[in-house]
């Protein structure tokens, strides 16, 4: 009994970061790729924060002066960011839906929801891992000077460990 509630609070507090993660990201974005929906306008190159836990308006975005192949690039890590990320969100939301399930029933065993709850984290894992990945494939389009300003800028959605949602 004190391992299923430990397993429901675990539960709770996964279900409670996947809605904050939701309800911050979603806002409408300027365009479809993760950096323009955590306030990032890719096309000139700013950051502008929004994804963070802070509610205090985000930061003004930095000019980058991104050449056209930078913005080609950018876009091109966006795209696969995305492709990358739908498949494991739906995934995540239906592994969800089942462990939910699988708590609610009694005749299911806590072997069976330790299982389920393993690889929901897993799915999680993974989703931040492409957001790391992403953040760093950025990074090596930047020029030494826009590193500079990006690390300078409060950015979640850009440089060094932002982002956008999931980074």
């Amino acid at each position: 009994m004190k391992t299923r509630i430990i397993v429901i609070f675990a539960l709770a507090v996964l279900v409670a970061l996947a809605a904050i993660s939701v309800a911050v990201c979603a806002e409408p974005a300027k365009s479809s790729t993760p950096a323009a929906s955590a306030g990032c306008d890719v096309s000139s190159g700013g950051c502008g924060g929004g994804c963070g836990s802070s509610a205090a308006p985000a930061p003004a975005a930095p000019d980058l002066k991104l050449t056209a192949a930078q913005k080609t690039k950018l876009a091109a890590i966006d795209k696969q960011y995305q492709a990358e990320t739908k498949a494991l969100d739906v995934k995540f939301t239906q592994k969800r839906d089942l462990l939910t399930k699988l708590i609610d029933d009694p005749k299911s065993s806590d072997a069976t929801i330790k299982t389920k709850m393993h690889e929901l984290a897993d799915i999680q894992a993974d989703l931040q891992l492409a957001g790391v990945f992403a953040d760093r494939a950025r990074n090596k389009v930047y020029t030494a000077e826009q590193k500079a300003v990006v690390s300078k800028s409060s950015g979640c959605g850009c440089g060094s460990g932002g982002g956008g949602c999931g980074g």
